[in-house]
């Protein structure tokens, strides 16, 4: 018996490679996939924040001038017409 080794073309080792690099690249593509999943579950199951639930609107200038200086806040002032 006579032993020869055949060595593959140079086209089949390529064709090889990129059908590993593209599993791979799939696995990585999955992996990205289900930790945005796990921290899209995660986010959404803990419960909302309570923040304030009403802001008290002061409508007199003067008071909201005075009540300004004590705490050292700025006034926002809003001008509105129906035209």
């Amino acid at each position: 018996m006579i032993g020869a080794y055949v060595r593959p073309r140079r086209g089949a080792e390529n064709a090889e490679n990129r059908g590993m690099q593209m599993r791979n690249r799939a696995w990585k593509g999955l992996g990205v996939a289900g930790a945005f999943a796990i921290v899209l579950a995660v986010g959404c199951a803990q419960p909302k924040l309570q923040g304030a639930r009403t802001i008290a609107w002061n409508t007199s200038y003067d008071a909201a001038l005075a009540d300004a200086g004590k705490s050292g806040r700025p006034i926002l002032l809003d001008f509105y017409t129906d035209w």
